[in-house]
């Protein structure tokens, strides 16, 4: 086969695959908060908190939720704090990393629900122009390194934006 040809069918077959790439597909109620975000595919929006203080996308079977909260306005001291006691109460496993040029605390913590079922929480907390982001991504013991994949990939499409209100 020449390299005419090659190329030939290489563009035929970009041609024919095209219409078959996933396009993200962002959560416009979040836009409106300034943030970009995009769950994993089949991944279903629910509010996890009466207060509609956060949005959630909880994996079809019931088997993790990513959780986002709202930004909320927070000063250094008031975060500092926050973490002070997140660390008292929890006791979790802690990192830092930076996200988004701000360093994120990345905690994994270990609780047991009102069932009795042992659940793993990895919650990523910054503060960037004054306002605090928290995103968890939350699931039972036995199924959270199944969907970390799928929360780490969403996570890459994580972006603050001008707000859409």
């Amino acid at each position: 086969m020449n390299k005419k040809m090659i190329q030939f069918l290489m563009a035929g077959a970009i041609l024919i695959l095209s219409p078959f790439a996933t396009a993200q597909t962002y959560d416009s109620e979040l836009m409106q908060y300034g943030i970009q975000f995009s769950p994993p595919s089949g991944w279903i929006k629910v509010n996890p908190q009466k207060e509609d203080t956060d949005i959630g996308f909880k994996h079809p079977q019931n088997k993790a939720v990513i959780a986002i909260s709202y930004p909320r306005k927070a000063n250094i001291a008031s975060f500092q704090m926050s973490l002070v006691m997140l660390r008292m109460n929890k006791k979790p496993k802690e990192k830092k990393i930076e996200f988004l040029g701000e360093t994120c605390y990345v905690f994994d913590i270990e609780q047991t629900n009102s069932s009795g079922i042992k659940t793993f929480v990895r919650d990523y907390q910054f503060l960037k122009n004054n306002k605090l982001y928290t995103i968890d991504y939350i699931s039972s013991a036995n199924d959270f390194d199944n969907y970390l994949l799928d929360f780490e990939n969403s996570l890459s499409t994580f972006k603050i934006i001008t707000p859409n209100k």
